[in-house]
């Protein structure tokens, strides 16, 4: 009880505070559009994206790039470069999903150029939390699931994605996982393309509507953890 109390005091303050934040640096007007608008996405809210799958027990490719590093992330350091660079990618660092995500078991699989990050891909196991349907899902013991994929726009189109992605599967591959999972909305063919082309496959389409606190799908996602056909 006194957890819960503290984490609904921490909400409130952390709430009051970005308001403040906001009203005095981009004005009251844009406040009360803030407000509004997540207050209707609080009652309600839809999306559609497809899922992929796929088998690590098949062959992997292997990408190397010069001067690339494909490496664990250190999860301080890592949560880090994210808020620097939240200005410029807001969608990156949500803490809605930091806070949600704090203490569940992940990776970050970060790309090194020169000892600098330019990209970087999150993968969760046990629970995957999901930004879009606000909630954690359970995964099976030998899947993962991939949260998200970025990489500096002056370093896209070099296949650091593509090399992230496979690195990030042999290592899961070598620590007893079978099956890796991602969902991409539909309209990001950038995504489908790369993530196709390293052997996904479409397993399922879902579409998502949350009323106030009560969530719909037209499949739930755990059944394709269990059922998905990924070859």
């Amino acid at each position: 009880m006194i957890s819960t109390s503290r984490r609904i005091s921490e909400t409130f303050n952390h709430c009051y505070h970005k308001s403040r934040e906001v009203a005095k640096n981009e004005g009251f007007s844009v406040l009360v559009k803030k407000v509004f608008y997540r207050l209707k996405t609080l009652a309600y809210a839809t999306n559609e994206a497809i899922w992929f799958c796929r088998l690590l027990e098949e062959t992997l490719p292997e990408i190397d790039i010069p001067d690339v590093r494909i490496l664990l992330a250190a999860e301080l350091k890592f949560e880090n470069w994210l808020q620097q660079h939240q200005a410029a990618f807001p969608w990156i660092y949500v803490e809605q999903e930091v806070l949600a995500t704090r203490n569940d078991p992940k990776f970050a699989f970060v790309a090194k150029n020169n000892n600098k990050i330019v990209g970087y891909l999150k993968v969760a196991v046990k629970n995957a939390y999901v930004l879009d349907y606000d909630t954690h899902l359970h995964l099976p013991d030998d899947a993962a699931f991939i949260q998200d994929t970025f990489v500096l726009p002056k370093f896209r189109c070099k296949s650091i994605a593509r090399c992230i992605i496979s690195s990030a599967m042999t290592y899961l591959k070598n620590h007893g996982y079978f099956k890796i999972f991602c969902h991409i909305p539909k309209w990001n063919e950038a995504s489908i393309r790369i993530y196709t082309s390293l052997g996904f496959k479409e397993c399922g389409r879902i579409r998502f509507v949350r009323i106030f606190k009560y969530n719909i799908y037209t499949t739930k996602p755990e059944r394709l953890f269990r059922t998905a056909p990924c070859k």
